[in-house]
């Protein structure tokens, strides 16, 4: 600022506080417009709300628009003109710390929030809805193994199960299943294949049956003064490692630990009770795949401080001289074997069985992983960035990798327990195929379909099952039947 002299007039804190205040706002503006016609330009249509309007014709058709927008073909991505430059529709900032959106496709207006404090925004969607989203993304992601996994055979040289899995008829027809203790509606009469590796609807139910037991186990134990703690073991993995190779020095460099005679020792000093453990995998674009396993120990009693470090350095120096009799690189000392105290089992039964959040939300969480690097992907999330499609055909890659990791897996087991030790705290052997085909006591038959109803089913250019269930969850027989009689006058299918 300058005074009639034109001499430089030093400016006030408050003057200064508050130019800085304005510049701060101006930045944070453009960059929230900035990013939301990005957002608006790359994201699908937000799913609408399956809100019952009045009329079954109506409900139906937001049942199916839900669908649609969530099961959109790849080869339809494709062809679909490029997405318009301008924004969708008008922001408002709520008082209640959400936006609002007006989508111009739908009509409808959508509630969006920031996704853990950061710029990216997602819908606020009920659980209700999440649920009905979730089945929905499960059913096309297993078309899309299906389709992936239809040309390509078994290292046993068999078919893959996941193709045929809730499609495959066991019978002459197919029946709709209703339990009102849990009002939940499935399908009866179809084949399932039970694996947690290819079939999301499966992997879902199998993985939540084990998360049961691992839970049941590890509270009694904690109830009875046990020590609870969670070992991880991994090692270095680069881009250019081939996963079943890779997967196969990994198996055999633990199996070369747990042999060694230190090992044994070790396991009866600390005092444990037996052990749960459970593979996973994950890929990153810049180290490729990452084999690691995540084991419970119960201990008799919770270990000391002094212990458990003794515990990580001799478990590391075990690890590492299996992986170079494996052919291993050398585990990081930092990251090789970790070790960590646990009050429960619930986080740890988050790292198993997991998969995406199947519905809008985590499509536009991702983003990132369409037009940027991958990091650190769950097999379920390359089956779903395969899914979603894109208009210069990359998420081809993601497919094949999925195709890969099938290969690697195939025939492996999620879970495994010491021996014994289910049947210290009672828990019965059951397979993964068992708890597939396993249903509630009080589930009834609430529909039958014939079986060119059911090749009508499937052979619909959107995800039908879905709609059937929720169909019979919310408007039982009547609307069933009503919505299937509707489908057998259509023309609109494709071949599976």
């Amino acid at each position: 600022m300058l005074d009639k002299n034109l001499k430089v007039k030093q400016a006030s804190p408050a003057e200064l506080a508050s130019a800085r205040h304005d510049a701060r706002t101006a930045r944070e503006s453009e960059c929230f417009n900035r990013e939301t016609l990005r957002m608006r330009r790359e994201a699908k249509p937000p799913v609408p709300a399956l809100i019952e309007p009045k009329g079954f014709s109506g409900y139906v058709r937001q049942l199916e628009r839900a669908s649609r927008l969530l099961a959109v073909d790849a080869t339809e991505l494709r062809d679909r003109a490029p997405a318009a430059k301008q924004p969708l529709g008008n922001n408002t900032e709520s008082r209640a710390g959400f936006i609002e959106s007006i989508c111009e496709k739908t009509g409808e207006i959508q509630q969006l929030t920031p996704r853990n404090g950061s710029r990216e925004l997602v819908p606020v969607i009920s659980p209700e809805i999440a649920s009905i989203n979730a089945r929905a993304g499960r059913f096309s992601a297993q078309s899309s193994a299906g389709r992936l996994l239809s040309q390509e055979l078994t290292p046993r040289g068999t078919q893959w199960r996941v193709s045929g899995c809730i499609r495959r008829k066991v019978g002459s027809e197919v029946a709709v299943m209703y339990s009102p203790s849990i009002k939940k509606a499935h399908f009866g009469g179809l084949m399932v294949c039970g694996s947690v590796w290819t079939c999301p609807p499966c992997a879902a139910k199998v993985s939540e049956r084990r998360k049961l037991e691992v839970v049941q186990a590890t509270d009694l134990h904690k109830a009875q003064g046990g020590g609870l703690y969670m070992v991880t073991t991994t090692t270095s993995h680069k881009r250019t490692h081939d996963l079943a190779d890779w997967l196969a020095r990994f198996s055999d460099a633990r199996a070369r630990m747990r042999r060694q005679r230190r090992y044994r020792e070790l396991v009866q000093e600390m005092g444990q009770l037996g052990s749960i453990r459970a593979l996973e995998v994950t890929y990153g674009d810049a180290n490729g795949w990452h084999p690691h396993e995540h084991g419970l120990w119960l201990t008799a009693r919770p270990l000391s401080d002094a212990k458990l470090r003794v515990l990580r350095a001799e478990l590391f120096t075990l690890w590492r001289r299996a992986c170079l009799a494996a052919g291993l690189p050398l585990p990081n000392r930092a990251r090789g074997v970790n070790i960590i105290v646990m009050e429960s089992a619930a986080d740890y039964v988050a790292k198993f069985g997991r998969e995406p959040r199947w519905g809008i939300g985590s499509e536009m969480a991702k983003q990132h992983s369409k037009v940027g690097q991958a990091k650190s992907l769950t097999p379920f999330d390359l089956l779903r960035l395969y899914q979603q499609g894109s208009e210069d055909g990359s998420h081809k890659r993601f497919g094949a990798l999925f195709v890969v990791f099938a290969k690697a897996f195939f025939g492996k087991r999620q879970i495994v327990w010491s021996d014994g030790l289910k049947e210290i705290f009672g828990i019965q052997q059951v397979t993964d195929e068992e708890i597939s085909e396993d249903e509630a006591d009080d589930a009834a038959e609430l529909v039958r379909i014939t079986a060119s109803q059911w090749r009508c089913v499937l052979h619909q250019r959107f995800e039908v099952r879905q709609v059937l269930l929720q169909l019979a969850e919310s408007g039982g027989h009547d609307a069933v039947v009503e919505y299937l009689d509707s489908l057998t006058s259509r023309v609109d299918y494709v071949p599976f």
